[in-house]
């Protein structure tokens, strides 16, 4: 097993330290519903990534690396990453509006063809 130094000196700062290298929507539709994403968490996410490239699953490992780095990074980094977490939470905050609205949806739809009719008829929303 490598130690969280061997770790550390393997890591690739351009996919760590550059967050606008992960999709943004994606890294919001992996995110759970409920969860907001703090930098901190979205750090934590990008070091579970690297550590699962290469073949460390050890979660407390992942957890102080994580610190570590928050720690050791600068205000810019930091920064990067709020930005990067605060946008996540804007694209989950408008999807979650949007479904919203959907499930509002009342009133019989006016259909002209079949897959109008499938579409507004056969789908239930709870």
């Amino acid at each position: 097993m490598q130690s969280q130094q061997e770790i550390l000196s393997i890591r690739n700062y351009n996919r760590i330290y550059n967050p606008t290298r992960y999709d943004i929507k994606l890294v919001a539709a992996q995110t759970k519903e409920s969860q907001k994403l703090t930098a901190l968490s979205f750090l934590r996410i990008i070091i579970s990534f690297e550590t699962k490239r290469i073949h460390v699953y050890d979660a407390i490992i992942i957890d102080t690396l994580t610190d570590q780095l928050w720690d050791s990074s600068t205000p810019f980094q930091q920064e990067k990453w709020t930005a990067f977490a605060n946008d996540v939470n804007e694209i989950k905050r408008a999807n979650e509006e949007l479904l919203n609205r959907i499930s509002g949806i009342t009133e019989p739809q006016i259909v002209n063809s079949d897959f109008e009719r499938n579409f507004f008829y056969g789908v239930s929303f709870p």
